[in-house]
């Protein structure tokens, strides 16, 4: 058992413990005399030739079966001060925060909540009041509180250490956790510093029933260091695996990672599903390592759907893989889903770690036509699907491989409103979108050259086309824009925040081929038709300058004419940035050197003169 007296839990000033006020607090209410609770007396006393009956001075001397004590009634059965007897006032231990209280006529030291129970409390070993009342002693997960002498001691038993609540036998934390803490942490991101070569650090999770637990691990300057694979690992510079046991020297290890979803946000993830109990997370490196973010998820345990005919929600479907094919599986959905699929092996087989398939999986749309795929060892897939019919596919790579696999589905709906037509003119824009929240709109092209452009929060957000699955934004550079060709027919956009992380804001314009620049936003060269102006009127149209560049916009009639005498403002954030009268005489013309960001151009007539359709001619440089 461990020493008294040590630094042990909140405290930490060898009473240990979670606090308690040692302070006993009088009480005399509606009391002008007698005892106040706490070796005291209430008011000044009597006058001579009274006494003081149940709080009260009286000079009609004790009533009923009271006992005159030097002027105190009393029944000598409840009073701490004469308990028993006339002569026997009950201790008191202020210190202690305890408070006196006498039953049938015997005294004991209690505290708050306590003192309808005929024991006293004993503050040199009760570990929930060490000391003083209130004062807890720490526990922990293999161990119990301890308490001698009025101080907390270490919770662990003889050869154990205590470790976030935990005790773990001396000798295996030492060498498990280089002589650290390993910590007990909740779920979320945790942050670690830069790795030694060969350090390990082990983290743990404390799990309530069935669960799933995911690990994965980024790195601060963005690398991913010498990641080989799953079972192969004696050239890896870092590892990551999921392992269950009450101490770290008795692991039975459930996974180990593999390389990220493909997001560009984690190095290494690994998946484990779980049952009741502690599980540690263990980061070894074989080099030198930067800093890195661990992000730990404990999910709900997804249903077994053995039987299953068809992957239409989140669960555990099993299927034999052909010798001389794949295994299929139909999926469908009935409304648009985020899936995350991970392909686990039945059994282990051939001393491989459990939980991969030596093979590679992939989600079919269509004929022949691969929404994702991942044809690696241990393989993941995390992709969202539009409703409709997919097929999973999954193949092994070694003949001897085990000829059965389980697909882990995890699937989320994709929030967001209903789809709606893309306004005239191809710009959308909008306020905060959530996690796994869209923007979805309808559009038709005539076919040929389209662009598609993000702006706004651009940084943070994301857009794709669901009929062209590889139509979509360019992760490095989200703000740049897109051109594809695209075939007659109709298409159905998204925008989203990045990775599907939440966007505070976002805007996009669709060009959708068939034609020349149109629309609501100029944001690159090319001619942009607008409507007539009335009198008095103006015509307001943004500009978006994806990157620093030289912009010159000018009014016309499209055929090197002008339809009217116009003037044109160039503004940002309400401020002026340019203006013209009659630079393309009398049309107007500005040409500025613009940082990237929206600007708005103003067309009005000359004197609030109407103007005809016109055009808005620009050019960027």
């Amino acid at each position: 058992q461990g020493q008294p007296g040590g630094e042990v839990g909140p405290g930490g000033n060898g009473g240990g413990g979670m606090g308690g006020t040692p302070v006993c607090e009088p009480d005399c209410r509606g009391r002008v005399c007698g005892p106040d609770g706490c070796g005291g007396t209430c008011g000044r006393g009597c006058a001579d030739g009274e006494v003081c009956a149940e709080g009260q001075c009286s000079s009609a001397g004790c009533p009923g079966d009271l006992i005159d004590c030097d002027g105190e009634c009393s029944t000598l059965l409840d009073d701490v001060s004469h308990c028993g007897n006339c002569r026997t006032a009950c201790p008191t231990n202020a210190g202690a925060g305890a408070t006196p209280v006498c039953i049938e006529a015997e005294c004991y030291l209690t505290c708050r909540g306590q003192e309808n129970i005929p024991r006293s409390i004993d503050f040199d070993n009760d570990p929930e009041n060490c000391g003083r009342c209130g004062n807890e002693c720490p526990t922990a997960r293999n161990g119990r509180a301890y308490c001698e002498g009025g101080r907390c001691g270490d919770p662990c038993e003889g050869g154990y250490t205590l470790c976030q609540g935990r005790c773990f036998p001396a000798d295996d934390w030492a060498d498990n956790c280089n002589g650290a803490c390993c910590a007990v942490v909740r779920p979320g991101a945790q942050r670690g510093a830069a790795l030694s070569a060969g350090e390990t650090r082990a983290y743990t999770v404390e799990v309530d029933g069935a669960h799933h637990v995911r690990a994965s691990l980024t790195f601060d300057d963005g690398s991913c260091p010498g990641f080989d694979s799953p079972f192969d690992t004696a050239n890896d510079s870092v590892l990551l695996s999921i392992h269950t046991g009450d101490t770290l020297g008795n692991r039975t290890q459930l996974s180990r990672g593999r390389e990220g979803l493909g997001t560009g946000e984690a190095c290494i993830v690994t998946d484990a599903q779980v049952l009741d109990g502690a599980y540690e997370i263990v980061v070894q490196s074989r080099e030198n390592l930067p800093g890195y973010s661990l992000n730990i998820e404990v999910l709900p345990a997804v249903a077994d759907r053995a039987n299953a005919a068809t992957i239409d929600r989140a669960g555990v479907y099993h299927r034999a893989i052909p010798e001389d094919g794949p295994a299929t599986l139909p999926m469908r959905f009935a409304a648009p889903q985020h899936l995350v699929v991970l392909a686990t092996a039945d059994e282990v087989n051939n001393g491989y770690p459990e939980g991969c398939l030596y093979g590679g999986i992939g989600i079919e749309i269509g004929d022949g036509n691969y929404l994702a795929d991942d044809d690696t060892n241990c393989a993941v897939l995390d992709v969202v699907a539009p409703a409709g019919d997919y097929t999973l596919h999954a193949t092994r790579t070694f003949g001897d491989a085990d000829p059965s696999f389980r697909a882990v589905v995890f699937t989320d709906a994709i929030g967001g409103p209903a789809a709606a037509a893309l306004p005239d003119g191809g710009y959308a824009e909008g306020g905060a979108l959530g996690t796994f929240a869209a923007a979805k709109y309808t559009f038709s092209s005539a076919g040929g050259q389209a662009r598609f452009q993000l702006m706004a929060d651009c940084a943070n957000a994301a857009f794709q086309v669901l009929e062209v699955p590889w139509l979509q934004s360019d992760s490095d550079d989200p703000c740049a824009p897109v051109d594809f060709n695209l075939e007659p027919g109709d298409y159905t956009l998204w925008v989203h925040g990045a990775r599907w992380n939440a966007v505070p804001n976002w805007a996009i314009q669709v060009d959708a081929g068939g034609g020349g620049p149109v629309g609501g936003v100029i944001n690159r060269t090319g001619e942009y038709p607008r409507p007539a102006i009335p009198a008095g009127g103006q015509d307001p149209v943004r500009v978006h300058v994806v990157q620093d560049s030289t912009v010159t916009l000018l009014t016309s009639d499209g055929n090197g004419g002008c339809p009217a005498d116009t003037t044109l403002t160039l503004m940002r954030n309400g401020q002026q940035v340019a203006f013209d009268d009659d630079g393309n005489s009398p049309c107007s013309r500005v040409s500025e050197y613009l940082g990237a960001g929206d600007y708005d151009a103003i067309v009005q007539g000359y004197n609030g003169a109407a103007v005809p359709a016109y055009v808005v001619e620009a050019v960027f440089q």
